[in-house]
């Protein structure tokens, strides 16, 4: 019996590093994941390894950036798996600019 046994999960960004590892992981606890991604090729490979590990999956190609995918994808979980119960928002991209002198502020919060 897994944690997430029952429960349906969208993986935004979920065909690579860190969104990929999740949704392998959530199916490997027994939950149905939907992976969100602009890549085909490696969300199929994620779905593929997500089934491997026990879960059910499916791939929404999508850019979550756009409205109509997000609404697209949330509409393929429900017809799909019956519901959403877990949102992992993985995807976004930070521009340089955010990241210059994030040590400095990270040294002077102290975390």
């Amino acid at each position: 019996m897994g944690t997430f046994d029952g429960k349906v999960v969208i993986v935004t960004g979920g065909a690579l590093g860190m969104g990929r590892d999740t949704a392998i992981e959530f199916g490997r606890e027994g939950a149905s994941v939907v992976v969100a991604d602009i890549n085909a090729d490696a969300g199929k490979a994620t779905v593929r390894d997500a089934q491997r590990a026990g879960g059910k999956a499916a791939l929404v190609t999508a850019d979550v950036a756009k409205a109509a995918d997000c609404k697209r994808v949330v509409d393929e979980a429900v017809r799909s798996f019956g519901a959403v119960d877990i949102l992992f928002n993985n995807v976004g991209i930070q521009p340089p600019r955010y990241c210059s002198g994030i040590m400095s502020r990270v040294q002077t919060t102290g975390i």
